[in-house]
């Protein structure tokens, strides 16, 4: 006879772990215990030799699919007489915690099959849940995880529910969001007048109807609400545009089944993996022609992608099986501000938008928006990292214990270092408004509290004046990191990287150590150090800011970058500007900017890549004003995706004393005399040609590194096409390519790279 201990620690609570090992132990007809504690699980096994080790044999072979074990250890103990049988014990609430909070996970197909089968007492019950699935980091107040520290404490357990909680042998032993019709939530359907139409079942069939009707419905989900409207009735969708003040960003649709997708879009069978999967994310597909004729054109316009997504809770099945079609789901809030995740919250916010509200009564504790994934070079790709991932923690060899990283003003994420595991908090959002800057201060309290976590380093961007760096800006051992140096070290935490690497960083903006906005960047650094080798060659933003929104700016910036400021001049003396008369600028206007443009009055230099995507879109004809975030980019890879011939550009090299510059003017200038001169190319094709060019340069510059490792990040590598192609041609000319899976390659994926960072501290305002 033996006795051991067993420590192990990882997503080990709300997995049914518990459940798990209880029965292995019997099995092997062990005594002994378990327990949760803030750090993971404990237990003690007692019995023959052969037994127990089996028992530690088998027991990370056969955990449950949802859990993952970082550490597993044990140790021998003294023998105990007297104890008759092994039991789940109640949990510690004491000791340091590195317990993993699950996220979110979709509803599993045997919760499914009691949802839908009239014989059961959960038939069409909207918050069916097991061991397996469910609610979880939406519902927790604290570690550990027990039912007192959830938002289901409010619903004490009828006496069916609580003997399957009790049951061993049911997957919902221990499933602490555990309820049914009887003793849990309920749903109820209310007008904006706050007038209660239907509750429990009828309440989602009159939802329906309503949707059916062409109304616009708010429905709370599991880590906030959603707005839904009919995807197939173009007058809804356009009101909706209307009311939400939502010009033309694309929206994502739920669909009540794969059929109904595979029906709208041929799919890759990893993009059915993913729609499938757990974590059921908003998977952004291609999109394909005609097979789009059933959809209205207002849900997505002129972008290159598809947001899907199939239901992923109870009541999103129930709903979406008698609906029978597409919705469009998306998220319920305020431009710019954080989803609504409270009742009263929405209906203040959202009575001019939505016509009805189908609500619960079971609390979000913190609001947890829908995930986004792309597929790229035939594997997923994060860019937006929320439900079903956050905060699951990503594996990275730090070495500073108890670092907190404040992330970046766009995008907003913020990371923690918590017992050598690296925690990345849900999607918060821009932090221009109040709203989303009170959502990040709580999200790093909430995380914080949690874990039970003060900080012993604080990392934060260059750019003194964003919120995420101000906050900190008192805190002790402060180190700001540039900006893309970051987005570098989040692709190589990800990619498990520590030597050095040539890192091409490419997004829109960010503040450079020589005060200028960055964006398209190459360095040779490694986590310790690095060094910038290569941009792309500057160009001027006339009027700041405003340019990122007119596109057009940008693009009169580029001209006279290419042909000369007396190009322009030539065209403020001719009232017709034939070139530029598509911009849609008056004359006064275009007077201003040539003016603007020569003498840099308010016009910043930069060297962004995705300021670069957006000038020639405007050249091309393809946007001129920015419409949302992304779009003029987004026209560019749909024109070059249905390009059938590709025009051919170079990118020469411009080398100066230990520098070089990515020249694009040569092509700049070839692009605008096709598009204004006697030209015969398509815009698709010279939109092709723009994206193989910049690839092509990309492996010019990496090049000039000795470093056959080259990690690629940033907001431009969304862009699916410039990625493959990037990939493809560094590959083919023998470099080792990494870049982002479950970290986006965007501004959400920065504090996962300034928590990476090391670096000595010499004093509370370093920068690095």
């Amino acid at each position: 006879m033996i006795r051991i201990h067993v420590n192990i620690q990882g997503a080990v609570q709300g997995v049914g772990f518990r459940p798990f090992v209880y029965r292995l132990a019997h099995q092997h007809r062990l005594t002994g215990w378990i327990v949760n504690s803030p750090s993971g699980v404990e237990i003690e096994v007692q019995g023959k030799s052969e037994a127990v080790s089996s028992f530690v044999e088998l027991l990370p072979q056969k955990i449950p699919p949802l859990a993952l074990i970082k550490q597993f250890n044990h140790k021998p103990v003294p023998l105990l007489s007297g104890e008759p049988r092994f039991q789940i014990r109640p949990s510690k609430h004491s000791g340091p915690i590195s317990a993993v909070v699950l996220p979110d996970i979709a509803t599993c197909s045997e919760c499914l099959q009691d949802v839908f089968d009239p014989d059961n007492r959960r038939y069409l019950y909207p918050f069916t849940n097991c061991t397996n699935c469910g609610p979880r980091y939406s519902i927790i107040e604290k570690l550990p995880y027990d039912r007192p520290y959830t938002a289901m404490k409010h619903f004490p357990m009828c006496e069916k529910c609580l003997e399957e909680y009790n049951n061993p042998l049911n997957r919902r032993f221990h499933a602490q969001p555990n309820a049914c019709p009887l003793c849990g939530p309920q749903i109820a359907l209310i007008d904006r007048n706050e007038n209660t139409l239907a509750v429990k079942r009828q309440a989602v069939e009159l939802c329906v109807q309503q949707l059916k009707a062409g109304h616009v419905v708010a429905l709370k989900g599991i880590g906030g609400f959603q707005i839904l409207v009919d995807a197939t009735n173009e007058r809804a969708v356009r009101n909706l545009r209307k009311r939400k003040n939502r010009q033309s960003k694309p929206f994502a649709m739920m669909a009540s089944s794969m059929s109904h997708i595979e029906g709208l879009t041929p799919l890759q069978s990893i993009e059915k993996k993913w729609l499938l999967s757990p974590q059921a994310p908003i998977v952004l597909v291609e999109k394909y022609g005609t097979a789009l004729s059933g959809i209205a054109k207002a849900v997505s316009g002129d972008t290159p992608t598809l947001g899907l997504m199939l239901p992923y809770s109870p009541l999103h099945h129930i709903l979406m099986r008698i609906f029978d079609g597409l919705v469009v789901a998306t998220s319920g809030n305020l431009s710019e501000e954080p989803i609504c995740i409270e009742n009263r919250e929405c209906l203040e916010k959202l009575k001019d938008i939505c016509d009805f509200f189908l609500i619960h009564d079971r609390p979000i504790i913190r609001p947890v928006d829908d995930s986004v994934m792309r597929i790229v070079q035939g594997r997923e790709m994060l860019v937006r990292r929320a439900r079903g991932f956050a905060p699951f923690p990503i594996e990275t060899r730090l070495v500073e214990p108890n670092g907190l990283a404040m992330g970046a003003h766009l995008k907003s994420t913020v990371a923690l270092s918590v017992e050598g595991l690296s925690f990345i908090s849900q999607h918060i959002g821009d932090l221009a408004s109040y709203s989303t800057r009170k959502c990040y201060d709580k999200t790093i309290k909430d995380l914080s509290s949690i874990y039970q976590f003060e900080p012993q380093r604080t990392v934060c961007d260059l750019h003194p004046d964003y919120h995420s760096s101000t906050v900190c800006r008192d805190k002790p051992n402060r180190l700001c990191v540039q900006h893309h140096y970051a987005h570098i070290l989040s692709c190589m935490a990800e990619n498990q990287l520590e030597g050095e690497v040539t890192g091409i960083a490419w997004d829109g903006t960010g503040l450079g150590t020589d005060g200028s906005v960055w964006g398209g960047e190459f360095f040779r650094c490694n986590r310790t150090s690095w060094s910038r080798i290569a941009s792309l060659l500057p160009f001027s933003l006339p009027g700041g800011d405003q340019a990122v929104q007119e596109p057009r700016r940008t693009a009169l910036s580029l001209i006279a970058k290419t042909y000369g400021n007396a190009f322009l001049t030539e065209n403020t003396q001719n009232q017709s500007q034939a070139e530029f008369k598509s911009m849609g600028f008056s004359h006064e206007e275009f007077c201003m900017l040539s003016s603007m443009i020569q003498t840099g009055f308010q016009t910043p230099k930069t060297t962004s890549a995705g300021r670069l995507f957006d000038g020639v879109a405007s050249i091309l004809d393809l946007c001129h004003i920015n419409g949302h975030e992304g779009q003029a980019p987004q026209a560019m890879e749909l024109a070059a995706r249905l390009a059938k011939n590709t025009v051919s550009f170079d990118l020469p090299v411009l080398a100066t004393k230990n520098f070089h510059f990515l020249d694009w003017r040569s092509m700049i200038r070839k692009m605008f005399d096709q598009v204004h001169g006697s030209g015969i190319a398509s815009i698709d094709s010279l939109a092709a040609g723009f994206h193989s060019a910049l690839a092509d340069g990309i492996v010019k510059i990496a090049r000039l590194s000795d470093r056959k490792e080259v990690c690629l990040s940033g907001g431009c590598f969304q862009n699916r096409l410039l990625s493959e192609l990037a990939i493809q041609k560094l590959e083919a000319d023998g470099f080792k390519v990494y870049w982002h899976r479950v970290i986006p390659p965007n501004d959400g994926g920065i504090s996962t790279g300034q928590l990476y960072c090391i670096s000595p501290i010499p004093d509370s305002k370093s920068s690095y």
